[in-house]
């Protein structure tokens, strides 16, 4: 079966930012919320490039299930724990900062 048209024009569109966008190095430490569940013929980089446009540091956090089931429930509770976890401290910086 075919694709319908609008399908396929945002797949163009995907497919153009990924080849056109140039990332740039972030001055700040990055957080990369990793699946435990990797493809078994992906890149074994813990850090999938990330470490080098994080000019102060990565900050790797391993959440369950894989790369769609850790956005599901319900491995999803786990990442938004962890998500709020960070949050908090980024306010506790803020606020230390003020």
């Amino acid at each position: 079966s075919e694709f319908p048209p609008q399908h396929r024009e945002i797949a163009r569109i995907q497919y153009q930012g990924f080849r056109e966008y140039k990332p740039r190095v972030y001055a700040g430490c990055l957080t990369l919320f990793r699946a435990r569940m990797q493809p078994l013929f992906s890149a074994h980089d813990p850090d999938n490039g990330w470490k080098r446009l994080a000019a102060s540091g990565l900050e790797i956090r391993i959440v369950p299930g894989n790369h769609l089931g850790m956005l599901q429930e319900p491995h999803v509770r786990a990442l938004a724990e962890q998500l709020r976890a960070c949050l908090d401290v980024a306010q506790t910086e803020i606020r230390r900062e003020q």
